[in-house]
């Protein structure tokens, strides 16, 4: 029991030890943590359809869906929170399809997460880290996945294209990082506190406030 409790309030500075990942693969056997997983994934099946509209920008739009995730992740980690996001898409392609069901979507869904559960969870949150979590899922998951698939999918994928696909997402995702980063400060600047009330996370993962490191 004294173990448990300590691993529950404990943090680390990165996701680079064993330890780390005994404890975010702990959370799989956790009754709790799975009973909010699935919370977290009917909330992110209600709220695919809803997105922040942003005419100044183009018609780009912030869907509310990343902040689910990324809220997940703090809660129940990278492993809990990818597996629990490719649930959800499968839900989506069962229940609300918008096209054929393509297995690719379903790995950028569980990567999404899986990201920023390697930022977030069980860590000193900071504006840094919120940034480089949705850099590198902007890059990787948006800009790499998001030109792949629709290439593999229409069976028309070469270096020369997919590179293409790459150069023409990137200015998008480059200009909404700094906006959705800093939704994700006020986000879970306003949400964490709520979460160590409920005690669904054990320790706030900061001081008085989140920080710029």
């Amino acid at each position: 029991m004294e173990n448990s409790v300590s691993t529950e309030k404990m943090l680390f500075s990165s996701p680079f030890s064993g330890q780390y990942w005994k404890v975010a693969s702990n959370e799989l056997k956790s009754v709790r943590m799975i009973i909010i997983a699935a919370i977290f994934i009917a909330l992110r099946t209600a709220m695919g359809r809803f997105f922040i509209p942003l005419p100044v920008m183009g018609g780009q739009r912030i869907y509310f869906t990343f902040f689910i995730n990324a809220l997940g992740t703090v809660i129940y980690g990278p492993v809990v929170g990818g597996l629990a996001s490719a649930v959800s898409d499968l839900i989506g392609a069962v229940f609300f399809p918008t096209g054929p069901f393509f297995i690719g979507y379903t790995i950028t869904s569980f990567m999404g997460s899986f990201i920023y559960g390697l930022f977030l969870y069980k860590t000193k949150i900071s504006v840094a880290k919120l940034f480089c979590a949705k850099l590198t899922v902007n890059a990787f998951v948006n800009v790499l996945l998001g030109s792949l698939w629709p290439l593999m999918m229409n069976k028309t994928f070469t270096l020369p294209m997919l590179l293409t696909s790459m150069i023409a997402r990137t200015p998008k995702n480059i200009i909404m990082l700094p906006i959705e980063t800093v939704i994700m400060y006020l986000f879970f600047s306003l949400v964490l506190p709520i979460l160590k009330r409920e005690k669904l996370i054990k320790v706030l993962p900061y001081d008085k406030k989140i920080g710029w490191f």
